[in-house]
């Protein structure tokens, strides 16, 4: 299967979503309007009771009937193990329970957390034969990356590799961890850190008086430098989109899944150095709250969006910027809006309370 080709089958699946959403109010019908077409959209035939097996027995011990919600098999053996909950349900780690019994149980390799909509990929790289507490892949069907589609092509039937797939769960593991270390060490520089980084740039000896007023700046630094490199990422999007064969242009200069969203989804999504400033100083307020590599963003032409596993179920806030008067909008427990008018980026960490209330609460599905 080719990169386009499933695009094009996960947009069919994200199509039932927008059509029969409303209507599942089941875990059956989560399963058998969304999740059957996700897999089917993979490659298996939902139809072959051998390939793809629902209500797979994986009796634990002296406890027999226990089952998983759906099996994929190779060769009678399951490979994956997928649990299901009905669509809108928060992927919690209390719902993880069965999936921890069954994969020990099991010969399967990977095991699926699922409501149809939002799917979490999990593995044994802790612990062998040992579920991880955290996925190492979170994908939304109804905004699927460029990148999350080349990650995805693993897991089809025709390019199904488990050592394969086992060797991109531990790259992306090791990029998460590396990710949240990075994101604490530039915006709260340690000591030791700090140290490093003074050295690097002619400082041999640093006191903790001068630790403690170099932190600031070095935290400063990475954020101009982020700054600009966005700034330079989106100018030069909005270069090649003027040249006469501007998709050609754009594929050539930058590789597509490195694009910003304001690039891949949308031509007309400008993301602008205040938004990206704005969602780093959301990130800087909730931190504690929640695991900040469960904190993402998405741009549309109306709002920024600060959302919790890349979830537009699970919205942080929302930036409006692009109007004469800036406001942010506040999501409460009911997911009701309130408006809050801003002049300058600042006035955010006015909302420290309600931001910390909804991440706490996004924090715990």
């Amino acid at each position: 299967m080719e990169k386009a080709d499933l695009t094009a089958r996960l947009r069919g699946v994200a199509s039932n979503l927008e059509r029969f959403g409303d209507s599942i109010q089941t875990e059956e019908a989560t399963k058998t309007g969304l999740v059957l077409p996700f897999l089917a959209a993979l490659g298996y035939d939902v139809f072959n009771p051998s390939e793809v097996c629902p209500e797979y027995t994986a009796d634990v011990g002296i406890k027999k009937g226990e089952k998983a919600d759906i099996a994929i098999l190779r060769e009678g053996s399951p490979v994956i193990l997928i649990e299901c909950k009905v669509l809108g349900a928060s992927l919690s780690s209390t719902h993880m329970s069965q999936l921890y019994r069954y994969f020990a149980t099991t010969t399967a390799k990977l095991a699926v957390l699922t409501n149809g909509e939002d799917y979490h990929f999990f593995t044994d790289l802790e612990s062998t034969n040992k579920l991880d507490q955290k996925p190492f892949l979170r994908i939304s069907v109804s905004e699927v990356t460029e990148r999350e589609v080349a990650q995805l092509l693993k897991f089809t039937k025709d390019q199904w590799d488990i050592e394969s797939v086992l060797s991109v769960a531990e790259e992306l593991r090791l990029i998460s961890q590396c990710k949240s270390k990075l994101e604490e060490l530039t915006s709260a520089p340690d000591t030791e850190f700090v140290r490093l980084i003074a050295k690097r740039i002619g400082v041999d000896r640093v006191t903790q008086s001068h630790a403690e007023k170099l932190s600031p700046i070095i935290a400063r630094a990475f954020s101009e430098l982020l700054r600009d490199k966005i700034n330079s990422r989106i100018s030069s999007a909005l270069s090649t989109s003027e040249s006469p064969n501007s998709s050609t242009a754009r594929q050539e200069s930058l590789p597509q899944e490195e694009l910003p969203a304001s690039t891949t989804d949308n031509d007309l999504i400008e993301t602008t150095v205040e938004e990206m400033e704005a969602f780093f100083i959301v990130k800087s307020i909730i931190r504690g709250s929640i695991p900040l590599d469960r904190v993402f963003w998405r741009d549309s032409q109306s709002y920024f969006s600060v959302l919790v596993d890349d979830s537009n179920r699970k919205p942080i806030c929302r930036f409006h910027f692009n109007r004469k008067q800036k406001y942010v909008s506040i999501f409460g427990a009911d997911k009701a809006m309130t408006r809050v008018d801003i002049q300058y980026l600042d006035d955010i960490y006015s909302l420290h309370e309600q931001l910390v209330a909804r991440a706490t609460v996004l924090g715990q599905g």
